[in-house]
């Protein structure tokens, strides 16, 4: 493909970038990626990563952003039609199947959460937030062993992440069951 150029890029009338379609594409989800956490900026993102699907409809990365960010809105349908689409654009991208997973957890599904959630930890490791919605689905599955090993694996990645109340709630109470009754009565009242 040849030199493209796109002019809407950030506020004030934007940047002039250039590159080809996908070059330019995945630089527009990238940074709409980076400013997609601010909720004041959220539109701004919205706008950034259809700018990139329709540069090159073929990044992976842009549909599963937007499907992220639309589930955040709980745009449901669209969501799951982006992040479905990612997923077979990059059989390895771990951003849509986390994105998938919520969906299904957040529509009372943790048995296919699950799955979503592994893999995309298989994809990437690291993903804390993976971790943490995983564990959380364990919970809700009564899987506890599991949940506890994401847990703690989630707060040794991202301990102030959006889950870290979560995580703590869920180590606190797997250390008072693991203690003896008289020292679990004596940690429920102090801080550990």
């Amino acid at each position: 493909m040849g030199e493209v150029i796109a002019v809407r890029f950030g506020k004030g009338g934007g940047k002039i970038l250039s590159g080809s379609q996908p070059e330019l594409a995945g630089r527009l989800a990238r940074r709409a990626r980076a400013i997609g956490g601010d909720p004041n900026r959220a539109g701004e993102a919205e706008r950034l990563y259809r700018d990139a699907i329709q540069l090159d409809p073929e990044c992976p990365g842009a549909h599963a952003g937007l499907g992220r960010l639309l589930l955040t809105k709980e745009h449901y349908e669209e969501a799951e039609e982006l992040l479905e689409h990612a997923s077979t654009l990059d059989p390895r991208d771990a951003e849509a199947f986390l994105g998938l997973g919520i969906l299904r957890l957040a529509t009372n599904d943790p048995h296919a959460a699950v799955l979503l959630f592994t893999r995309a930890l298989h994809a990437d490791g690291d993903l804390a937030l993976a971790h943490g919605y995983l564990a959380l689905s364990c919970e809700l599955l009564g899987r506890h062993d599991h949940a506890l090993r994401h847990w703690k694996r989630y707060a040794a990645l991202d301990p102030t992440g959006p889950l870290a109340g979560a995580a703590v709630r869920s180590l606190r109470r797997q250390l008072a069951w693991e203690m003896k009754p008289s020292q679990a009565a004596n940690a429920n009242g102090r801080r550990l």
